[in-house]
């Protein structure tokens, strides 16, 4: 009898235990395997969070209304998560969506700052009713889990790059020339970039694109730093005809953004002397620094000097529309049989050889820098769409007239068409907005060096000959196109 009940205890004991050992498993495996589940639910939500506020920053980027910011994501989140087969994993748009501006780790609206910032909560969760099931830790009483993912994305400007120190391409960029890019100067394209040999690229220059198998010859063995260089990123760059639209409406006076001719007004110094456009039948007593002078490109181009502090809406066609232009008297000694007329190209020399400073030039005539040319401290903008809508000779001057930073002589030269220029003129402190595409040819070497030369463009790049870049650094301004990035960062929501 003592031994019968001695092995029931035994029994009783070693099923005990056996229950024990398997709930034991149970917990190992449940942690394996749901645990896992719940690692791959995270991961799914936290990309689908991700590109979701990505969705709501381009359509922020581009204009989008709060509601059409809110849409997007809401439809990228249908896209990646549907509700059939995930449930509502976003819930109340207006409570889990948040747009505002980004700084110091807090996305909050702000009074002074343009939005830069789309963040999107979402959730698999007992309080949406759509947590994640488990399996084997049901057997000791957790029957979900809940997943939360929170994603904020954000635009601002590159630190590798800005937009008034390098070669910015929405198109291929292509070097068939032997350069050394320096420290600080950064070379992108939105598509390709195509280097030759034997380029150098100093340490803490950039050389950057989407996708760096769309880089050629982008080793040391070719091009000696170029790896040290390259960054793979997808910049956000700006449309370029737009920014030479909204530049030149607002030079002259015609734009709902007056900041660029604010910007161009801080920057230039009013004339001595109006004696040219008296000359021309203008009465000078209604002109001002910032004042628009209505001229016919016949005109503007006889005039020995260009008076300083103006803005000149030079016309090829019809009169430019411009608000509150300044037109010269009818009884003036306009008419000249001497001044050609009907001009298709404005010469950027002036008859005595003199600078063009301080002015802004809008106009819709094609614009040629000649031998004689010299320009500073100035705007230059053509809305002509040619493909030559910019040429120059390899004698020509534009920007500061020596290789100092920074500089107070910058010129912004704008086409809403392509550009071809000669590599070897001078140019010191120049930034070229180009709608169109490009190209720096080869031509006599003049200057070697480019200090403060920038490209924005939205075409294609290409430069066939030789020409040492080095950046000069340069004001935030109306007139510049930054260059922004797109990040993923933590940020707590106000």
């Amino acid at each position: 009898m003592i031994r019968t009940d001695f092995a029931r205890s035994e029994e009783g004991a070693a099923g005990a235990w056996s229950l024990f050992i398997f709930l034991i498993c149970a917990v190992v495996a449940g942690l394996s395997i749901d645990g896992t589940n719940g690692v791959r639910a995270k991961e799914h939500l936290q990309s689908t969070a991700d590109m979701a506020a990505h969705a709501g920053l381009m359509e922020l980027i581009n204009g989008g209304t709060d509601s059409s910011i809110r849409n997007a994501v809401s439809a990228n989140v249908q896209t990646n998560m549907p509700s059939s087969n995930y449930g509502n994993v976003l819930g109340d748009t207006s409570t889990y969506i948040s747009v505002g501006y980004f700084a110091d780790g807090t996305l909050a609206s702000s009074l002074v700052e343009d939005d830069n910032a789309v963040s999107v909560e979402l959730h698999m969760s007992s309080s949406f009713g759509n947590a994640v099931k488990t399996f084997l830790l049901g057997f000791i009483g957790i029957d979900s889990m809940d997943v939360i993912a929170t994603s904020t994305a954000v635009m601002e400007q590159s630190d590798t790059c800005i937009g008034y120190d390098g070669i910015y391409a929405h198109g291929q960029v292509k070097m068939t020339s032997t350069s050394t890019i320096g420290a600080g100067f950064c070379i992108f394209s939105k598509d390709y970039v195509d280097l030759s040999n034997h380029n150098v690229f100093e340490p803490g220059s950039g050389i950057g694109m989407p996708d760096l198998a769309n880089c050629s010859h982008c080793d040391d063995a070719s091009n000696p730093g170029v790896e040290d260089a390259q960054f793979e990123a997808n910049l956000q760059l700006q449309d370029v005809g737009a920014h030479v639209d909204k530049v030149m409406t607002s030079l002259l006076g015609t734009g709902s953004d007056s900041a660029p001719y604010n910007d161009f007004m801080d920057s230039v110094v009013f004339t001595d002397s109006l004696t040219p456009l008296s000359d021309l039948g203008y009465n000078i007593s209604k002109m001002r620094k910032g004042s628009i002078i209505s001229i016919e490109a016949g005109y503007f181009q006889s005039m020995e000097t260009v008076p300083g502090g103006l803005i000149y809406a030079v016309n090829c066609g019809p009169e430019l529309n411009a608000s509150g232009a300044i037109t010269p008297s009818p009884s003036g000694d306009k008419k000249n049989s001497e001044i050609s007329a009907n001009l298709k190209t404005i010469s950027l020399e002036t008859p005595t050889g003199s600078a063009i400073s301080d002015v802004a030039i809008v106009t819709d005539c094609k614009i040629n820098f000649g031998n004689t040319a010299q320009v500073v401290n100035s705007i230059i903008a053509t809305s002509s769409t040619s493909v030559q809508s910019i040429a120059a000779s390899s004698y020509a001057k534009i920007g500061s007239g020596g290789l100092t930073c920074p500089s107070t002589e910058k010129v912004v030269v704008m086409t809403k068409g392509d550009m071809s220029i000669p590599a070897g003129m001078e140019t010191n402190n120049v930034d070229f907005y180009i709608t169109g595409n490009a190209s720096l040819a080869s031509g006599t070497s003049v200057q070697t060096t480019k200090l403060g030369t920038s490209f924005y463009v939205g075409g294609t790049m290409s430069i066939a000959a030789q020409g040492d870049w080095y950046p000069c650094g340069g004001e935030d301004d109306s007139l510049a196109l930054g260059v922004d990035a797109i990040h993923h960062v933590i940020a707590s929501v106000e």
